[in-house]
């Protein structure tokens, strides 16, 4: 219907974003509020090196490794360098917060801190900061647990720009907390649809099936992301679920072995699958959360994380110690307790359903 070529000097790019944008808008005829033409109306250029590193900033982000994040945080951080007054780039620094609070890199009361600082500057400079209505949705619900607030937020995003994938699968992950299951499936189909190569995107999609109990269709999603990213570290990270609900636990149980003998030292951990074969199931996950335990000594460990390795042992009164330290803390992991079957065994629990109760999340419905 409409083509045009345009060429722009690389630090107007973000006034020629808003001007192409009404000139789409004029070509099929859709006119633009007061708001929209406001915004759409500000002329602002960027430094061409602080371009260049936000851009290789989302190279790592989407790994959520602590190695990754810590790489987006020096792009962005040397970005801010060369332009301190671009507020986007706040935002941003503020995401990777929120992913290093989400993966347990950092405690939440750390993570949040650094959220609001960054948060506050970008409103400072610039109110309708690009992204605005999506990261303020994601805070909304994983630090802060506000869901319905969090909902409008997301919603404002995806009428801002109806492809945003990444606001339109985490808005399926809120749905799935809320158990609107249907909706969640839907949602997250269509984020998959609009970013179906990016291993995130697939990863995430897995969690939904999960969350569905479709565990055979979650590790298909997790191989396609894996066969586009070998190293991908945040689908490493779900392989043990799939496998562990898919009864592959020689498979499972090799991965938390790599994980505890990088950790703690070969000296210190067995041959989990020869304990399996050994001595059956609830005895070797019994050993993988002795091992974990200890390393949690001295270390931090998402008590999310922990009561999986509880309950999978059969320690469930221990299990819900850490859903109520996890309650505690505000871990932003949290709203996920009650999806799917990862504590299927706990549903009937009082303490487990109080923990519900109290950060106003649904019950969990019957499989």
């Amino acid at each position: 219907l409409w083509v045009e070529e345009y060429s722009v000097y690389k630090g107007e790019i973000l006034n020629f974003n808003n001007r192409l944008t009404k000139i789409i808008a004029k070509e099929v005829h859709i006119e633009l509020t007061d708001e929209e033409e406001q915004i759409l109306s500000q002329d602002r250029t960027a430094d061409r090196e602080a371009i260049d590193a936000y851009i290789r900033s989302h190279t790592y982000w989407g790994d959520l490794s602590r190695e990754a994040l810590d790489e987006a945080y020096e792009f962005r951080a040397k970005a801010l360098e060369k332009d301190p007054e671009w507020a986007t780039l706040y935002a941003a620094m503020g995401v990777v917060w929120v992913a290093r609070m989400q993966m347990g890199f950092v405690e939440t009361e750390t993570g949040r801190q650094f959220i609001t600082e960054n948060l506050d500057r970008a409103r400072e400079l610039d109110p309708n900061f690009t992204d605005k209505h999506f990261i303020e949705g994601v805070v909304h619900i994983w630090p802060d647990w506000e869901w319905e607030q969090g909902e409008q937020a997301l919603i404002k995003a995806l009428a801002d720009n109806p492809n945003h994938s990444l606001a339109r699968m985490y808005y399926a992950h809120l749905l799935m907390s809320l158990q609107r299951m249907d909706e969640a499936r839907e949602q997250a189909k269509l984020a998959l649809e609009l970013d179906p190569k990016n291993p995130l995107i697939l990863t995430l999609y897995s969690v939904i099936l999960k969350g569905a109990g479709l565990h055979e269709a979650v590790l298909e999603y997790l191989e396609q992301a894996l066969a586009i990213d070998p190293d991908h570290s945040f689908t490493h990270g779900q392989l043990d679920r799939a496998y562990y609900n898919l009864g592959m636990y020689e498979e499972s149980l090799e991965i938390h072995e790599k994980s505890l003998v990088r950790l703690l030292g070969r000296e210190k951990v067995p041959d989990l699958q020869a304990l399996y074969t050994e001595h059956g199931r609830l005895q070797a996950y019994q050993e993988v959360a002795d091992l974990w335990n200890m390393y949690k000594q001295d270390h931090s460990i998402s008590p999310v994380g922990m009561a999986v390795n509880y309950y999978r042992a059969g320690r469930f009164s221990e299990a819900i110690n850490e859903l109520e330290r996890g309650y505690d803390s505000h871990n932003p992991n949290m709203p996920y307790v009650g999806t799917g079957t990862r504590f299927e065994h706990l549903h009937d629990s009082t303490r487990f359903l109080a923990i519900l109760d109290s950060m106003n999340l649904p019950h969990p419905k019957k499989q």
